[in-house]
């Protein structure tokens, strides 16, 4: 619940920051690299969602549909594709909004996605055959040649 009201508080922030008030001033050039963030959100979760048939909003592990590990797409270099997205969502949203304020809910986002990705790693190694191995040969949770 704490991720939608993160985003509906960023969109009223942007809104009253970046629209209305003017409280703060992004410049330009960050505005367009806001811009480049969402569209990152939406190729990654599309190619995401396009590669793994197990995707989902919700952490589990789909034994009643036969799930493995998918290995193709942008899980070839990194294990949680979607949530880097979502991240790009929390962080660039604000930026191309042009507000400084909304960033607060949207680190609050980002943060959250690095949390459940490290949470939903566990979980992963622990239930999904075949992901330990996974993990080991796919280095990088969410950002390549970072973490």
């Amino acid at each position: 619940i704490w991720v939608p009201i993160s985003l509906v508080l960023l969109i009223l922030m942007a809104a009253l920051d970046g629209g209305r008030f003017r409280w703060s001033q992004v410049p330009l050039g960050l505005e367009v690299v806001g811009f480049g963030m969402l569209g990152g959100y939406i190729v990654l979760n599309v190619w995401a969602a396009h590669s793994n048939p197990f995707l989902s909003a919700t952490s589990r592990v789909q034994e009643d549909r036969g799930h493995y590990v998918v290995v193709s797409g942008p899980y070839r270099w990194i294990r949680h594709p979607m949530y880097l997205g979502l991240c790009l969502l929390g962080l660039g949203s604000p930026l191309a909004l042009g507000s400084w304020w909304a960033l607060i809910p949207g680190v609050a986002v980002a943060l959250t996605f690095v949390y459940r990705t490290w949470q939903e790693d566990r979980m992963l190694k622990a239930d999904l055959a075949g992901y330990a191995e996974f993990a080991r040969t796919t280095r990088f949770r969410l950002i390549p040649g970072l973490w």
